[in-house]
């Protein structure tokens, strides 16, 4: 399940990253501000040991700690309430505006719009497999693959 959830949700993340993209470049004609944490990952690249550790942190320090908190807690906290399909709903939106920073203008859209997406398929595989390790492998597989990309 791991390697479909991959294979779908990695390419249906960057469409729509693409299309929120062309959107900010139509509406405030600019797009592509660089999320905090890529730029904090860029600063480090020239000190291996500091990048080792930034990049520790974001592809498993980061994706366990968010899912423990918008998955384990938060999606079952809201499941009480709202039902499993709200609650997936509603989760994954917090966990997309948590990722609001100022310094990053109007490529807050585009990068609220890629982490929605992300967070339906995350929010979607914790439901399907009843455990957070679901979750956290995908949320880990795409930050990894995104610090790689990042390094290239």
């Amino acid at each position: 399940m791991g390697i479909v959830g991959w294979c779908i949700s990695f390419p249906c993340v960057l469409i729509v990253g693409l299309c929120a993209r062309y959107i900010s470049i139509w509406i405030w004609g600019q797009a592509d501000i660089e999320q905090v944490a890529v730029k904090q990952l860029k600063l480090t690249m020239g000190i291996p040991y500091l990048f080792g550790l930034m990049a520790f942190a974001i592809i498993i320090v980061v994706p366990v700690m968010e899912e423990l908190l918008f998955r384990g807690f938060l999606q079952n906290f809201l499941k009480r309430y709202l039902g499993r399909n709200w609650a997936m709903v509603l989760a994954a939106v917090i966990f997309a505006l948590a990722h609001f920073s100022p310094s990053q203008g109007v490529g807050n859209f585009q990068l609220i719009l890629s982490l929605l997406a992300l967070s339906f398929f995350l929010s979607f595989i914790y439901e399907r497999e009843q455990t957070l390790f679901a979750s956290m492998a995908l949320h880990m597989a795409f930050n990894g693959f995104s610090v790689m990309l990042i390094t290239l």
